[in-house]
């Protein structure tokens, strides 16, 4: 394994300078460790908000659908909600415990699009409706299909 040069010294010597104030390397001389930047908001988790904009959209329509077929509407809501809570938990998880989790997901945005063709084909809800809620519905399950069978 090759050494390493003599500008890595230095150049931590001259970052470890930049981000530490001088007042602190005066009372810890060059061996003063950097303050840490504020941590970053982390990387927005596409699929979750993607499961969002979907309950965002199916708001009205589960007003409209609930006035004809209120189990159906119920339905419907529990899926979406299921959708969205087995991304949150599932994101934070790691092994097959993720993956189970993302795959009831996945199970649960199917059962979303069941329960809207169901209110469309039976004239609960139109195609203006249906597209609002399935669009980004369908991305949330591009991901999943992704994410479960990659």
């Amino acid at each position: 394994m090759p050494r390493r040069s003599w500008m890595f010294g230095r150049a931590r010597k001259l970052e470890m300078a930049l981000v530490t104030p001088p007042a602190r390397r005066v009372a810890w001389g060059d061996d003063a460790p950097p303050i840490r930047a504020p941590r970053k908001e982390a990387m927005p988790f596409h699929a979750l908000e993607f499961a969002f904009a979907a309950i965002d959209h199916l708001a009205p329509v589960e007003a409209k659908l609930r006035r004809r077929r209120k189990s159906l509407a119920d339905q419907a809501a529990r899926a979406a909600d299921s959708v969205a809570l087995n991304l949150a938990e599932g994101s934070s998880r790691i092994g097959l415990d993720r993956l189970d989790l993302f795959r009831k997901a996945d199970g649960s945005a199917r059962e979303l699009t069941a329960a809207l063709r169901i209110a469309l084909s039976r004239g609960y809800i139109t195609a203006a409706d249906y597209a609002a809620v399935d669009a980004p519905l369908d991305r949330v399950r591009a991901i999943l299909w992704r994410m479960t069978r990659g």
